[in-house]
């Protein structure tokens, strides 16, 4: 953290520098820091992986669209430590709560008004508008739910956790291959996906104060399909029972309407899968390990009830 003190703007005093690590309870390929000299404080997240770089590099190549019209907190520098072979984004902190969208309706219905915006900015879209991001409402589908759902069981397999029985795994296996089929199998999942998305709009990414809020984690911003975004937007209340169709989402037509539905499925199966993955990737904080292994088996084993009480396997 030597490299600090030379960005002047930043009015750090390298005497006082204290940096702290953020623990990250959704996952372990980015990591966060608190850097604070008692006076001003800053968030830094860095990664040692090639894609997860990229993504950085584009948020603060748009920061400033994001910050103005976003909610985006106020990006600083990008900082390189190639000692250690890590990069990424040194950002103003927000001192605030991690929001609860069942709790304040008022906040989802300007979440609803501003990620719509973000979905017809052109300014934006120009940024990302490349030959590579070409693709359709199925392809966007695939890479948020069914690679990652692949993925997590190919990390759950290396170390199979006890509690997961050959059965259980090869029903999750399965039930990834039918999203997967029931998506492919519906025209509106055929569609073109050419819309600018957040890609990972949930409450651990919005973060109140006592007069504001913020959108963070904005690495996953790409070219996708609204269904999704919504999709995550409001799964909290759809989790507790209500419509996602009681929300006044703009311009929504019978192709959304069953994208969304799928989406939602999708959901609820990356709350069974997820945290198992998670599970298993705990060792990578030792000290963390055995609370975050009982919270994720409880999660799971929730929310497999949950699934399996609407899709009987």
């Amino acid at each position: 953290m030597r490299h600090l003190p030379r960005i002047s703007r930043l009015n750090l005093n390298p005497s006082r520098i204290l940096v702290r690590h953020v623990f990250n309870w959704g996952g372990f390929v980015n990591h966060s820091f608190s850097v604070d000299d008692g006076s001003v404080k800053y968030h830094l997240k860095i990664t040692d992986d090639r894609d997860s770089a990229r993504k950085l590099q584009l948020w603060h190549k748009i920061q400033h669209v994001l910050e103005r019209g976003y909610r985006a907190p106020e990006v600083m520098d990008w900082l390189d430590f190639p000692e250690i072979g890590f990069a990424g984004l040194l950002q103003r902190q927000i001192d605030g709560r991690t929001a609860s969208f069942r709790d304040d309706p008022v906040l989802v219905e300007q979440l609803i008004e501003m990620v719509s915006r973000l979905h017809k900015d052109a300014e934006i879209r120009s940024h990302l508008n490349t030959p590579a991001s070409a693709k359709k409402c199925l392809d966007h589908f695939v890479e948020t739910y069914i690679d990652r759902f692949n993925a997590d069981l190919e990390e759950i397999a290396t170390a199979q956790p006890s509690f997961v029985s050959a059965s259980l795994f090869k029903w999750m296996r399965n039930e990834t291959d039918r999203l997967r089929a029931a998506a492919d199998s519906a025209a509106a999942f055929h569609n073109p996906a050419g819309y600018p998305v957040h890609g990972d709009l949930n409450e651990g990414n919005v973060l109140v104060t006592p007069n504001d809020w913020f959108v963070v984690d904005w690495d996953d911003l790409a070219l996708g399909d609204p269904a999704v975004e919504f999709a995550v937007l409001l799964w909290p209340m759809v989790d507790q029972g209500r419509k996602w169709s009681e929300f006044s989402i703009p311009e929504v037509d019978d192709s959304f309407r069953e994208r969304i539905e799928v989406c939602l499925r999708a959901q609820r199966l990356d709350e069974v899968i997820d945290p198992l993955a998670d599970y298993v990737a705990a060792d990578a904080v030792p000290s963390k390990q055995l609370e975050v292994q009982a919270a994720k088996r409880k999660g799971h084993e929730e929310a497999l009830e949950r699934y399996q009480s609407l899709w009987r396997p």
